[in-house]
């Protein structure tokens, strides 16, 4: 396996890893890699399935589970959150349903599950069909924005919390 940093301050991505037969070395690995740089892109998955991505998942904790039914009509395994722009038919959805105008309030600044008490301890995003061009992915640390921050800034802010309204962002989007 090969390690490459894909950014100065954060990000790696894993070479020659195989989720589907993730065993206690490599989910080590994994900890790893993302306690040194807070997001890792793991190539060449194209050959796992829902479970087998699932299954990955679990190793590292609990799930934070969808609703009590399966996300968007069962199109994905039940565990798993249906992001993309496919309706349960698997066909494009329109710009102006319900489901794609909730999703707009994603464009903007988005940190999945901060609106919760406890935070999810990671967000993992598995492609399955990706457009050739755009529909680029951003992520930051939050570790190397703090540190960054000028002192003054830092002790400002020490000591306050924030909280996330997961409707604010969706009014926002329209």
């Amino acid at each position: 396996m090969e390690v490459n940093k894909l950014h100065p301050l954060f990000a790696a991505e894993l070479v020659g890893a195989d989720v589907a037969r993730a065993d206690d070395t490599l989910v080590e690995l994994v900890e790893d890699l993302m306690r040194e740089h807070a997001v890792l892109c793991i190539r060449g998955q194209g050959h796992i399935d829902d479970e087998q991505h699932l299954a990955f998942a679990r190793a590292f904790g609990p799930l934070e589970l969808p609703g009590n039914k399966p996300h968007n009509g069962g199109r994905v395994a039940f565990g798993l959150y249906d992001v993309s722009n496919l309706g349960p038919d698997g066909e494009i959805i329109s710009p102006d349903s319900p489901r794609a105008r909730i999703s707009k309030g994603n464009e903007l600044f988005h940190a999945d599950s901060s609106f919760n008490d406890l935070p999810s301890k990671w967000s993992m995003l598995r492609g399955v069909i990706v457009t050739p061009e755009g529909g680029q992915t951003e992520t930051i640390d939050m570790r190397a924005v703090y540190d960054a921050l000028p002192q003054h800034l830092k002790d400002r802010v020490e000591g306050r919390t924030a909280r996330h309204n997961y409707f604010h962002s969706r009014r926002k989007a329209g």
